[in-house]
């Protein structure tokens, strides 16, 4: 009995200096880290001058921007712009994590141009894609596509313009329309 106390006594002994020594050594693997992830940000300085301040919008985008804001504000809509189609929509009916994330990654990085939505609730009431010649491209169109797919099946309505011609009237339509769906 005393042999099986000892025993005990040492094997928690032994397990404390396990314990301790494991710790020492994930301190120091923090320690190292850190120091590491420090040396790797002062040898990253010259990325600093890689990246430069943008505006949000082209030129050709603010133009037609503004001309919609005038809209909105006559219609008591706001416009956001720049608004992630992963913001507008979510991912139902997937088998597994593997088919969500290969869902996820079509939309997480593509955007919409604008959007009219409720000043109250935000809710978008009509999305606005401004087609430039940079929508002319296979890729482009591709995307473009698998937008008004998405947008389609997810009961958005979508007005693709070139210019901001007629744009009032072209809103006012589809806004008419789909009140009276």
């Amino acid at each position: 009995m005393i042999i099986i106390i000892l025993l005990i006594l040492i094997l928690v002994k032994i397990e404390k200096n396990l314990i301790v020594r494991k710790r020492e050594r994930e301190k120091q693997v923090y320690k190292s880290y850190n120091y590491q992830q420090v040396e790797e940000i002062e040898s990253k300085r010259d990325y600093e001058s890689k990246y430069i301040r943008k505006g949000l919008l082209s030129k050709k985008e603010l133009i037609f921007y503004k001309s919609l804001n005038v809209i909105s504000e006559k219609l008591n809509l706001v416009v956001l712009s720049k608004v992630r189609l992963a913001d507008l929509i979510k991912i139902q009916n997937y088998k597994d994590n593997s088919e969500y994330y290969r869902l996820f990654g079509r939309i997480k990085s593509k955007h919409i141009d604008f959007a009219l939505a409720s000043r109250e609730d935000l809710e978008v009431k009509l999305i606005i894609e401004l087609d430039d010649y940079t929508h002319n491209t296979r890729k482009a169109i591709e995307s473009d596509n698998f937008k008004n797919e998405v947008l389609q099946n997810t009961g958005y309505k979508l007005l693709r313009v070139r210019n901001s011609d007629e744009l009032e009237n072209k809103i006012q339509n589809i806004l008419n329309r789909k009140s009276e769906e």
